[in-house]
């Protein structure tokens, strides 16, 4: 049997690009910060007062995407401290790959929530890029990032030139599970009979959660392991299915707001309502002299 050979020109500056990502993160958290201070102080009119309870169910995924953000961003910046071409470096910088990861996805995630809450103002074809996104695109080229990163470990922990290993096998199935779950989500209707809000606020728990555990993680390493240490495969495999499993499971809540826009009906009440109304200063409109 011919094993099969992946070579590399040598490992690149890890820390130095961690420090990019963690200037990204950064940047990142401020935009999610500034979109929940817009819905903590927006005041909606008594017309409106259906809608201000469904935008509330918003808050969650960005304020959890916030909160990971900013976890990814202290992160990375733990790592910037590595030292280049170390085997913990490596490990750290596929660790931390998993916290911005879902950061990322649930950022984009907590914004489809807010549109598809807001479907009758900003119309639908906004709310089916942000699905579509989601769901074919987010979650199999994070898993390829992740693989990327799992790459590096690899190479930097057997040399520039290392076989194709078990951990890359893992990574081309979790690849694999995940084309063909995000594929399946558009061809079957099947559901399972949990309602959608539930679902988001557990993404929104469960991507907080994770994203702390990646902090945790690159902390407990870098306090207990030296630069030199051999850290083992199962790291960077655990972070890479972690983020397997959280996408996908983003992409099955995403899917199902694609299938919300079907039978919309238009206008809502309260347009009409809107459009009934005399406008201030316009024939119609009772003033006294």
């Amino acid at each position: 049997m011919v094993s099969l050979t992946l070579a590399s020109s040598g490992p690149p500056n890890l820390p130095q690009l961690a420090g990019y990502y963690s200037q990204l993160a950064g940047v990142l958290a401020g935009f999610s910060f500034a979109g929940l201070v817009a819905l903590a102080t927006v005041r909606l009119g008594p017309e409106n007062e259906d809608e201000d309870i469904s935008v509330r169910h918003s808050v969650a995924p960005l304020t959890s995407a916030f909160i990971a953000l900013v976890a990814s961003s202290l992160d990375y910046a733990i790592v910037t401290g590595e030292v280049a071409g170390t085997p913990r470096v490596a490990a750290l910088q596929t660790i931390a790959g998993m916290g911005f990861s879902i950061a990322g996805i649930t950022l984009v995630f907590s914004t489809l929530v807010l549109l598809s809450d807001l479907r009758h103002h900003v119309g639908s074809p906004a709310i089916r890029l942000l699905t579509n996104t989601s769901v074919l695109i987010l979650p199999p080229v994070l898993v390829l990032l992740m693989w990327g990163g799992l790459r590096d470990h690899l190479g930097q922990k057997y040399g520039a030139q290392s076989n194709f290993v078990r951990a890359d096998w893992i990574a081309l199935c979790a690849l694999a599970v995940t084309l063909l779950a995000v594929i399946g989500f558009r061809v079957t209707s099947f559901r399972v009979p949990i309602a959608l809000g539930r679902q988001v606020a557990a993404l929104a728990n469960t991507a907080a959660l994770l994203a702390f555990l990646s902090l945790v993680g690159s902390t407990v390493l870098i306090t207990f392991t030296t630069a030199e240490s051999t850290i083992s495969d199962i790291v960077p495999i655990s972070s890479l299915l972690l983020v397997t499993a959280f996408c996908i499971a983003t992409a099955y809540s995403a899917d199902q707001f694609r299938a919300s826009l079907q039978g919309l009906p238009q206008p809502m009440p309260h347009d009409s309502r809107r459009a009934q109304a005399p406008a201030p200063g316009f024939p119609g409109r009772v003033t006294k002299a």
